[in-house]
């Protein structure tokens, strides 16, 4: 597909550990492509090949491979943002109840991206992520994501600028 475009857009590549399992050769060749490339820290640690103790070393690693930036999804711990120059994280939202936290990385990449296609930089948007990703966990499915109104949004991403810490 990228092969295929005609101008430079904004590339993010989210996969999961399938792909680092069975086409490994492949989605290194990809990632040197990407903008982006978001994981979370089990599938850091698989495509690293490192048991995730040093999580500096592990993003150097995975940057080496030629991504330009990298996040790694840390569940409950939150994410950590990575480049040549720069490394910041931002924490999970805490919410009362998990109830099911399927898809929580799924809805932390779409509040990202939509976080960057109104204009925020990588930081605001991965606060986005955070709160997008704290409404998927409590519900099932889309449940948790179908109650989240702007006011409720809102007040968790002024939470989490009031409460931010790199």
């Amino acid at each position: 597909l990228l092969n295929q475009m005609q101008n430079n857009p904004f590339t993010l590549l989210d996969t999961f550990k399938l792909y680092i399992d069975i086409a490994n050769k492949e989605l290194k060749a990809l990632v040197k492509r990407v903008d982006l490339f978001c994981i979370n820290f089990n599938e850091a640690r698989a495509i690293s090949g490192m048991d995730g103790r040093s999580l500096n070393k592990m993003a150097k690693s995975i940057l080496d491979l030629g991504p330009k930036s990298l996040i790694i999804k840390d569940g409950e711990n939150g994410s950590y943002y990575f480049d040549s120059k720069n490394y910041f994280s931002v924490k999970a939202f805490p919410v009362k109840k998990v109830i099911d936290t399927t898809g929580a990385g799924d809805a932390y990449i779409g509040g990202l991206l939509m976080g960057k296609m109104n204009n925020k930089n990588v930081l605001e948007s991965m606060m986005v992520g955070a709160v997008t990703a704290s409404f998927c966990i409590e519900g099932v499915g889309i449940d948790g994501l179908l109650k989240m109104n702007t006011k409720s949004f809102n007040h968790r991403l002024l939470w989490m600028q009031k409460n931010h810490t790199s």
